[in-house]
């Protein structure tokens, strides 16, 4: 069983020293991803922050691709649900 609340504090004492650590950006996105099945609107955009900034520094870096696919499709799928629906003109 992994222990994803042990790897986010790791990686939150790391970022707190290393804010540019793109492994660890990494492993903080993974870790909130993969903490639970369904996500919460704080879990999305945390995800999204750290995935964003390690694509961001490293895009040709290919491991990030299913955590960054995964948490973008998420996250626009929640800035969807936020926008107001269009208004028609009657």
């Amino acid at each position: 069983m992994n222990d994803y609340t042990t790897v986010m504090e790791q990686c939150e004492k790391v970022l707190a020293i290393e804010p540019g650590n793109t492994k660890c950006q990494f492993r903080m996105a993974s870790a909130i991803w993969n903490n639970s099945k369904t996500h919460s609107e704080s879990e999305v955009k945390s995800a999204f922050k750290y995935i964003s900034e390690a694509k961001k520094a490293m895009p040709q870096e290919k491991k990030f691709d299913q955590v960054y696919n995964e948490i973008c499709s998420a996250h626009s799928a929640l800035l969807k649900e936020a926008s107001p629906a269009p208004q028609t003109k009657q």
